[in-house]
Formats: C-alpha cells, sequence, structure tokens
C-alpha cells in the first residue's frame, strides 16, 4: 500500500511577523560579547613585555591592575554607547529637519 503524500511545512509557512524570509530564521547566530573578547586580547597584548611565543605563560596580575582593564574596558564600552546615542539623537533631528523641510 502507497501512503499518503504528507506536505510538510516550508520555512516560509511558519510566522509571518518577519515577512516570511528564510534568510531571517536561518542565519547564523551573533556571538555574545564578542567585542569585550577583543578588547581584553588588546589589552593583554599591551601588558605583554615584547614579543612571546604562545607557550611561555602571562605575566600574572595583581588585583589592582585587573581592576585598572576592567575599568579601562568599561570606561571603552561607555564611550561606545554614547557616540552610539548621539549619532542617533543627529540621525532623528536629521530626519524631522528633511520632513520639515518637505512640508514646507
Amino acid at each position: 500500500m502507497k501512503r499518503e503524500n504528507r506536505r510538510r511545512m516550508s520555512p516560509g509557512v511558519g510566522y509571518i511577523g518577519f515577512g516570511n524570509k528564510t534568510s531571517v530564521f536561518t542565519r547564523k547566530n551573533k556571538v555574545p560579547f564578542d567585542k569585550i573578547k577583543s578588547i581584553y586580547r588588546d589589552e593583554m597584548e599591551r601588558l605583554k613585555p615584547g614579543k612571546t611565543t604562545q607557550n611561555k605563560s602571562f605575566k600574572k596580575l595583581t588585583e589592582s591592575e585587573k581592576l585598572k582593564i576592567r575599568k579601562r574596558v568599561k570606561a571603552q564600552i561607555q564611550k561606545e554607547q554614547i557616540v552610539n546615542l548621539i549619532m542617533g539623537v543627529i540621525a532623528i533631528l536629521f530626519i524631522f529637519w528633511v520632513l520639515y523641510l518637505i512640508s514646507n
């Protein structure tokens, strides 16, 4: 006996909120804290006493040095957030200005 041909739901039949684009729900996930890893890597390279191979161990950091690095990283992240906020406000003001010019 032949089984009935069952139809599989295609990915586009699902939730319509993102416009049925398969690229939205099949894309690769973003790695969390990706920027923080690069910032800490830059800090560690800055603290290295010259060229070292990977087999050599890193210099042991004291608590005060660790705290300084954390503060630097936090300040850098806050600076990026402030720049993004300012750029957003400028973009919104520019949009309102263009809309004002169009309406007149």
